[in-house]
């Protein structure tokens, strides 16, 4: 079976535009979680500082340092390549055998 995408529309087409995919919005053991977690934030850092400075493994001061720049300045971005024409949609070709139907 052969399915193509050649949509130019955004968004994903089963939602309907005004109508929230979370209308419960977040679950509140996840705040809860946040909330918790967010008691300890000094010392995480204090932590991560203390692992970037003093750890024996090069390989675990990089990745402290790395998680401090992350939170401080946010994620590097990433960027991708479009080789198609400028300005205009990808287009996806999806192909799917009867072996991948469960």
């Amino acid at each position: 079976m052969e399915i193509e995408n050649k949509s130019k529309s955004k968004g994903n087409p089963a939602w309907c535009k005004g109508v929230s995919g979370n209308p419960g919005g977040r679950p509140k053991v996840v705040a809860d979680v946040q909330a918790l977690a967010r008691i300890h934030t000094k010392d995480a850092i204090k932590t991560l500082v203390a692992m970037m400075l003093e750890a024996e493994n090069e390989g675990t001061r990089v990745a402290a340092a790395r998680e401090l720049l992350d939170r401080g300045y946010g994620k590097s971005s990433q960027s991708i390549q479009h080789t198609g024409d400028v300005g205009s949609p990808l287009e996806f070709l999806v192909r799917i055998s009867p072996s991948d139907i469960p």
